[in-house]
Order: C-alpha cells, then structure tokens, then sequence
C-alpha cells in the first residue's frame, strides 16, 4: 500500500539515522519507499523533511523537581530496542491497563519518540509522542499526536506525568523557535487527571473547561479527525467527543482510583459528557505550544 496521508505508520517509525525508509534510484534522482516501493510516496517526502527537522539528540536531558528524577527523550525505536526499557515499559503499561500488550502494539506503531522519567537509575514512567504532518485544505500541518502515557502505581501523585508533557512542551518550543513555524498537537482521553494536567499547561486548547472552541482549532482538530479515521465515532455537535472508539481499557485498580480523583475535584467536562471509558469513549483535544518557557 503506498505511504497515504492516512498512513504514516511505517514511514514515522523508519526515520532513525540507521534505517532510513527512502532509497535512492541508482543513477537518478528519484526515490523509492523501500517497504511499499511507491516512487514519492505521495507527500511522504515532505514528511522526511519535517521529520529530519525534528531529530532530536539520542539523549537530551530534561531538567526535574521530581526528587532525583530526571527526563531523557530518545527514538522509540532505539528505545524498544533496549531490552530493559522496553521491558520497563511493558510492566508499568501492564500495572495501568486490561489490554496492555494490544494498547502498546497500537502505540508503537503511531509513535516516534518517547520520554523517559527515571529515579534513581529506575525507570518510573514514561510518555510517546508522534510527530507527523497532517494535511489541511492545501497546507501541510505538522503536528505532534500525544500518545500513551504511564506512570507507576506507587510513584503516582507525585506529578511525573505533568513533568513529561511539560518536557514535550520545551522540545515543540525549541522545534518552532529553530524552524520559525508552528505546531499543533492532539491526543484522546477518557481521564479527567490528564484532560486537567493540559489545561493546566496550556492556555490555547479546545475544548476549554467549558466545552468552547477556537475556531481555527476546531477546524484543525476536524482535519486530524479525518486523517486518523476518528470522524466516524464523532458527535456532529460536538466533534471533540467520541463514542466507543478507543480499544484500551484501564486496569480496574487504575479505575478506581480516577473515580475518587473525580468525586473530589467534583464535576468536570468529561463527566458532564458522560464519558464511559469501559465503553471506548474518549475526549479528542488539541493545543497549541505555549509562548512561555515551562520550566
């Protein structure tokens, strides 16, 4: 199947400096996907220019208040390649969920990069995003999907996951001073723990605490909708809110404890909407990078 603007999957996770998906045609200046052999592959190269303008450093390391904690982005690929951080990430995906092994299939396959949080040389959690481009009426958006995120049971309520995204936050900044361009980035939740954690962080979201959208967010979130077949669970009304689309089901220890978080911090947008995470249903958001250092 050629490289569609649908399916980047392959195309997003073979962008590592050792693999690189594009070869090219002896003798000519054309090139070839080497997995679905289509010349071009249909905007893909453009997507090989974004992406090669976002490589990050095998490494970087983001500075923590999480006691001796600290943040370090690497390739998903190299990362699933080391067998104790891929083993690290299963076990914390399986203490979360019913279905980890199905969720992180999913998962490896629409991401790119991962942020890792250690304490103490142990990893405790850790958050995947995917960068891509999107496209929008006759421009190309790159974006950035917020895939899973996950943090140990015993080391919860210390605000690791708000120190991850935070991380993403100061790795788009430096992304948009650099290129002079802007991203957006998306993500889908059926928690009120992390829709907060977002409007917490960023100002530019929709839908706001209230359920009102910007409207040329709104219009971007319907593009990205449509691109990654979401369009299809989505209220008319409301195309932010999503019926029975998600696969993943939270462990029942992790439901309990969002259900008490919710009963104390009261009602919210989700539980207005009457999300039923047993049921796949999910919340889509998207945002804009904050202006302002996170630190």
């Amino acid at each position: 199947m050629p490289c569609s603007a649908t399916n980047v999957t392959h195309f997003a996770n073979c962008t590592s400096r050792r693999r690189s998906p594009f070869a090219v045609e002896p003798g000519l200046s054309l090139r070839r996907c080497r997995l679905c052999q289509h010349a071009v592959c249909r905007n893909r190269l453009r997507l090989s220019a974004f992406l090669s303008r976002v490589e990050l450093h095998r490494s970087p390391s983001h500075a923590s208040n999480a006691g001796t904690g600290n943040i370090s982005t690497l390739l998903l690929s190299d990362a699933l390649a080391d067998i104790e951080v891929k083993a690290a990430i299963e076990a914390i995906a399986g203490e979360n969920y019913q279905n980890a092994p199905v969720l992180l299939e999913q998962e490896y396959r629409k991401n790119n990069r991962i942020f890792l949080y250690r304490e103490q040389g142990v990893i405790r959690g850790f958050f995947m995003v995917g960068w891509s481009v999107v496209r929008c009426a006759a421009e190309d958006q790159p974006c950035v999907f917020l895939g899973l995120s996950s943090v140990s049971p015993a080391h919860k309520a210390k605000g690791i996951g708000g120190r991850l995204y935070r991380a993403f936050i100061e790795d788009g900044r430096a992304w948009e001073l650099a290129q002079g361009g802007q991203l957006v980035w998306w993500f889908h939740t059926a928690s009120s723990v992390v829709a907060r954690s977002w409007w917490n962080i960023a100002s530019e979201i929709a839908p706001q605490p209230d359920g009102q959208c910007d409207d040329h967010l709104l219009w971007l979130l319907r593009c990205i909708s449509r691109a990654h077949g979401m369009d299809a669970y989505a209220s008319e009304s409301r195309p932010y809110l999503l019926r029975g689309y998600a696969k993943a089901r939270y462990a029942s220890a992790e439901v309990a404890r969002l259900n008490a978080l919710r009963a104390n911090s009261g009602e919210d947008l989700l539980s207005r909407l009457g999300i039923d995470e047993r049921n796949g249903d999910r919340v889509l958001f998207i945002g804009r990078i904050p202006q302002v250092s996170m630190r």
